[in-house]
């Protein structure tokens, strides 16, 4: 499978070598090339970590809000800080709160 994206990267190169300079085509292949590559790599939501911190919260009523908090969050980037920051609140306060599965 990688000998066939370079080999595919190596002839976009030559290909697109006749319209635009060489520097130009190999940046724009060797980009698309590796957005391919890493697409099945980053997570485009929250949702994984999300759903691993609900499962380890306790099924009681008074743990609900904190189930809803995260639930809440879960369709956000997974690389902001904000993102990032109301997750571990969220779980904080349900660890604080008794909430959390030993």
């Amino acid at each position: 499978m990688l000998r066939l994206t370079i080999a595919t990267a190596l002839v976009s190169c030559v290909i697109g070598a006749c319209s635009k300079s060489a520097v130009e085509a190999t940046v724009d292949t060797t980009n698309k090339v590796g957005t391919k590559l890493m697409s099945g790599v980053v997570q485009k939501d929250a949702s994984i970590q999300v759903e691993g911190l609900i499962r380890n919260l306790e099924d009681r009523p008074e743990c609900d809000v904190y189930r809803t908090r995260l639930r809440e969050i879960e369709r956000s980037s997974p690389y902001e800080g904000a993102t990032q920051s109301v997750i571990v609140r969220t779980y904080g306060a349900a660890g604080k709160a008794d909430c959390v599965k030993p």
